[in-house]
Formats: structure tokens, sequence, C-alpha cells
């Protein structure tokens, strides 16, 4: 029997033994094991331990994904925790290959858009070449909250490609595109350059999202604090382990404006702070110093 034979059903649960990696080599092998790998039932849990990994095409982001983390444990992430102004040309460096990494796959997590190009994300309306015809509506498919009307002036046969675009799913949807809005459960290990306004847009994304596990994420501020009490509305748990530049006070307003949210916080608040940049001296400002003494 060969194992095209098989139905979906035991298709899926054998696809579910098999690392990404496996599975990717699997489905090149005939279109109908590459149509059980785009099957986002396949994809519910999504475990990355390098950064590395986030740039590879061997899985499937849908909104099946219920639970996502990317825990990078590396020496490297030791240079991601240094403070910007303090590092080296050497250190910068490092960090420029791999900074944006994980904030690009976040938005991608976040993203709400399928295959529609980039050019029409921000339209609200679409009206054809023809000028004596009225602007048709379109949903309004703003990111977050599109303040201005915009007009795009298309052939007719660009208006009906971009109309049957908003209104067709696509399955065949990898890492480059798709929104998790049942995502529920998110760890985020060693991600120094994480912001707050990355967890933010993502927490307003994923309404859903019940734990949040953030460790030694440098960026991490009080920001992130607030933007859980304001939009975190079905977050249960949320820990902020090892993140210096998260205060004691900004815990307590947590604690206060949600109690029932279960908050750890492991030597977060007993940490050092990351620091102003400190200006260099002025040209001549040392001599006069010295004269005045």
């Amino acid at each position: 029997m060969h194992i095209t034979q098989l139905n979906r059903e035991c298709l899926l649960h054998l696809f579910s033994f098999l690392d990404k990696d496996s599975r990717k080599n699997l489905a090149r092998t005939c279109p109908q094991l590459q149509d059980v790998f785009e099957d986002p039932a396949l994809w519910p849990l999504l475990h990355f331990r390098s950064l590395t990994e986030l740039k590879k095409d061997n899985f499937l982001l849908s909104p099946a994904l219920r639970s996502l983390s990317i825990c990078w444990h590396s020496s490297r992430v030791q240079v991601c925790s240094i403070e910007d102004w303090l590092k080296s040309a050497f250190q910068r460096s490092i960090c420029s290959r791999h900074e944006s990494l994980v904030s690009d796959f976040l938005l991608q997590v976040c993203d709400r858009w399928g295959s529609v190009p980039a050019r029409f994300r921000h339209l609200s309306w679409v009206r054809p070449a023809n000028k004596s015809q009225e602007p048709r509506p379109m949903p309004t498919i703003g990111l977050y909250g599109l303040e201005a009307v915009w007009f795009c002036v298309l052939p007719e046969e660009g208006y009906h490609c971009l109309q049957k675009a908003l209104y067709t799913p696509n399955r065949n949807l990898h890492n480059s595109t798709g929104r998790c809005p049942n995502l529920e459960s998110l760890t985020l290990s060693g991600c120094g350059h994480v912001t707050d306004d990355c967890l933010g847009r993502l927490l307003c994304s994923c309404l859903r999202l019940r734990t949040l596990r953030l460790e030694n994420c440098a960026r991490v501020t009080n920001r992130t604090l607030v933007a859980a009490a304001a939009h975190g509305r079905a977050l249960q748990t949320l820990h902020v382990d090892f993140c210096r530049n998260v205060s004691a006070a900004g815990l307590r307003r947590l604690r206060a404006a949600c109690p029932r949210l279960a908050l750890r916080a492991e030597h977060s608040a007993t940490m050092i702070p990351d620091q102003a940049p400190r200006s260099p001296p002025a040209p001549g400002q040392a001599v006069r110093k010295l004269l005045l003494r």
C-alpha cells in the first residue's frame, strides 16, 4: 500500500510525528503530500529553538495556530542584551544580522492579510479607471484604525483581481503571510530585540491570548504591562522574568488593574535598568574644568 492511498486524516496523523524539516521534505515528493503540509490543522503548535529557523519555509502560519514559542539560548543573547549606546562596532554588526527577525515574525502573526498586495493594504475604497462610474465600496482594510479614506484608480480588470484577492480565502500561506487570531499561548525567551510596540500590536491582534511568557527580553518595559492591562482581555498568565526594564512600580500598577491576572516577574524589578546614553564632553570642557580648579 502506497502512502498516498491513505486518507487525509491518516496522513495528518503521520505528519504530526515529524519535525518541521521532515514535513517539508516529505511534502516535496508529490502534490498530494504538499497539500497535507499546507493544511492548517497540522500547525496548531510552533516551537523555534533558534532565530534562523524563523527564516525557513518549513512551517505554516494560519488561524489554527494556538501555541507559539521562540526560545533562543545562545551566547549571542548576551550581546543583544547590551544597551545600544554601549555596544562596540563589532557587537552592533553581530546584532544587525538578526535584530529584526523576531519582530518581523511577530508582525506576520499580527498581519490580517492573505494574498492582498502590500500596495493595496491601506485602501478603503477602490474605483475603476472609468471615472464616470461611482467609487465602489470595499471593506475597510486599514491595519489599525484607518484615519483617512484613500482612492486608487485601477483598470476594470485590476479591480476585479483585487476584489477576488480580498474575498477568496487562501490556504497556501507560508511564513510570509497570514494572521493568527486564535493564538492562545506565546513564549519568548532570549529575544533581546523585541520591543513594547511589537508586543502591544500582538496583544491588539490576538484577542484570545491567554498566556504570555517573556524571559530575558531586555527591551521590554512597563509599556508592555500597560498594553497587557489595556488589550489583554483574555490574558490569564503573564511572566516577565529577567526583564530588567520592568520596574516594581509598573508591576504594582498592573496588579491593581488586573487583580485576577497570574503575574510573575522573577528578578525583573531587582535588576539594574538601562541607563540614558552619556554624551561625550564638549571640546574644551575638560580643560575649562581643570582651569577652574
